[in-house]
């Protein structure tokens, strides 16, 4: 069976996106004035809701959690975006999908805005422009 549609995951699948979604999240918290974090101890943000990660992992209430969100986008979009890289073999295995004739495309849980600065960043618009 060939395939005419491959979908791919952005965070941890072309991308890894661990760096600036733990750095970022760790700026939210401090914002917040919780500290002491690591970028190990916040790997949980990949994937979940920020909403829930800051939640149940920091111990945010429903408020500070909103706001702990601003918080996370401000930085995310002046620099957290740019903090990933596209995972070795990703460029090849998309050109060799739409070569094949295969459309490729990226979904995401995040708002419209993260992964639209996410493909600003100059690696993923070279495979996105393949």
């Amino acid at each position: 069976m060939q395939y005419t549609t491959v979908l791919f995951d952005l965070d941890g699948t072309l991308t890894k996106s661990e760096e600036g979604i733990t750095k970022t999240a760790i700026y939210a918290a401090e914002k917040m004035g919780f500290t002491g974090f690591t970028q190990e101890q916040f790997k949980v943000f990949i994937g979940p809701p920020l909403y829930d990660s800051f939640r149940k992992v920091v111990g945010m209430t429903e408020e500070q959690a909103n706001q702990a969100i601003d918080h996370y986008h401000e930085r995310f979009e002046r620099v957290g975006w740019a903090e990933n890289e596209v995972y070795a073999g990703i460029p090849s295995l998309l050109r060799s999908l739409k070569k094949n004739g295969a459309r490729v495309a990226i979904v995401t849980a995040k708002p419209q805005v993260s992964p639209s600065a996410s493909l600003k960043n100059s690696a993923l618009r070279r495979i996105w422009t393949m």
